[in-house]
């Protein structure tokens, strides 16, 4: 099987994101290091979420000739939302 360099490509950083990904939970975890981005990112992740949309976790989030003027719009409002509703908490 020879793969195409793109998907060599899109599997390395996908694998490297996950990497960095669970050493910033590790780092967190253990308390080490400066102001912690697990908490909000998770806050920011339920909020998208409770709106009706899904960041996944381990992967950058992307858009796709499937996603309508609509559908983008709708991620900016709830963005926008969500974001407004952490900074207003803290």
């Amino acid at each position: 099987m020879r793969p195409a360099w793109s998907v060599l490509l899109l599997t390395t950083l996908i694998g490297a994101g996950q990497g960095l990904f669970l050493a910033l939970i590790a780092t967190e975890t253990l308390g080490r290091g400066g102001p912690t981005l697990f908490v909000p990112g998770s806050v920011l992740a339920l909020g998208l979420l409770a709106g009706g949309v899904y960041m996944t976790p381990s992967h950058p989030g992307f858009t796709s000739a499937a996603h309508t003027e609509e559908d983008v719009q709708h991620v900016l409002e709830v963005s926008e939302r969500v974001l407004r509703q952490i900074e207003a908490a803290t």
